[in-house]
């Protein structure tokens, strides 16, 4: 009967914290937490921090709780694929307050500092895998997170006392390096895609101000300049404070479907074409605008969408509408413009299509070219270790 008032008061605990709202196969409370004995539970997390089932959770946390359902002292987090630690945090009246420290799966420490109230204070020190200094961070309740020290993963020191250059992520997920004067950007920064190393952009600032950034291959409808918001400002990923605000997370299920999905992004191109898709649809929208006169045109719902699908070699072998006539003009003038590439899946070629939309209100097409895989080429993750 304790146990159970036990997990009653956790139950209430978590309910009087910030919930996020509902979505489609989201989880409930009570599969993410379990009472391990009369004073102490298990909460289960994903890798992000949010509530996760038992069944397919990241990590677990254990840890002593009080008559109110509030934790207290230190709770442990354990990678539950293999039980090591890691990481551990202080309470006090149910809030992060005091030591954190967190471990790489080697057991090597990867951050330590103090929590106040919840929010990361003072000077946090980072490492490297391999067990070199990486960084050392100030955090205060009202100015900028400061660099105070960075150390590259061989051990040479490139920033001392505030002044150097420093290297890392940012609020943007680019990765960014530049020089810091008094623990803040200085000067000219460049930022890099985190997985090609692709310059993005650069970026200008005079002792933390930002003042102006470029970037250095933007998109047809955006400007290269900006000066209004910065996308290099150094950020360090906390995710472990998410876990304070008990975000609901997903099912099994549905982890498992957007792990699948995180996969096939990372190894799929979409079918594209030699003229870049916006100047293919400017083509097709002139080319349409021959058939607005017609009786079947001006007769056809708000929005109508041709899916035109495409073979392991890009050429179009099938056409699908509910308006014929629509249909039968896009298969005719599409067949006259460029031709297109086939998706590709881990650089193999496969099956895609476009879906071309017409705004019978605006008399534009939009298109959304998409790929199929066969269930085949489906991957399998393990979300309890992916990615």
């Amino acid at each position: 009967m304790r146990c159970y008032l036990l997990l009653l008061s956790v139950l209430s605990w978590l309910l009087a914290k910030p919930i996020s709202p509902c979505y489609a196969q989201q989880v409930s409370l009570n599969q993410c937490v379990h009472t391990l004995s009369q004073d102490s539970i298990a909460i289960y997390f994903d890798r992000e921090y949010s509530l996760a089932p038992k069944e397919c959770a990241v990590i677990k946390r254990v840890g002593r709780i009080n008559e109110k359902g509030n934790f207290t002292a230190t709770v442990s987090d354990y990678r539950t694929s293999d039980t090591s630690l890691l990481a551990q945090f202080t309470y006090a009246l149910g809030t992060l307050n005091g030591p954190a420290t967190l471990y790489f799966p080697n057991g090597r420490l990867a951050v330590q500092g103090e929590l106040v109230k919840g929010q990361q204070s003072g000077d946090w020190k980072y490492w490297y895998p391999n067990g070199q200094p990486r960084q050392v961070l100030r955090f205060t309740v009202t100015g900028p997170t400061r660099i105070l020290a960075y150390w590259d993963s061989t051990g040479h020191q490139l920033a001392k006392n505030g002044t150097g250059t420093w290297e890392g992520q940012t609020v943007s997920g680019l990765i960014a390096r530049g020089n810091i004067r008094l623990g803040l950007p200085d000067g000219n920064w460049t930022g890099q895609h985190k997985q090609s190393h692709i310059p993005v952009t650069t970026e200008l600032y005079d002792k933390g101000a930002f003042r102006r950034g470029r970037l250095i291959k933007p998109q047809a409808d955006q400007p290269a300049a900006y000066k209004f918001s910065a996308l290099l400002t150094p950020f360090e990923p906390s995710p472990f404070l998410k876990a304070d605000y008990m975000v609901l997370g997903y099912t099994c299920d549905e982890s498992q479907r957007q792990a699948q999905f995180q996969l096939i992004k990372k190894d799929l191109q979409l079918p594209s074409v030699e003229i870049g898709v916006t100047r293919y649809t400017d083509r097709l929208n002139q080319r349409l605008t021959r058939y607005r006169s017609t009786h079947w045109y001006s007769s056809m719902p708000p929005e109508v969408t041709v899916r035109c699908s495409l073979d392991q070699k890009g050429q179009f072998v099938d056409f699908e509408s509910e308006t014929s006539s629509l249909r039968e003009v896009i298969r005719s003038l599409v067949l006259s413009l460029p031709s297109w590439q086939p998706a590709r899946y881990q650089s193999q070629p496969v099956l895609g299509y476009l879906d071309i939309t017409l705004d019978t209100s605006t008399d534009r097409v939009q298109i959304k070219p998409a790929a199929r895989l066969l269930p085949s080429q489906l991957p399998q993750p393990n979300i309890a270790t992916w990615p």
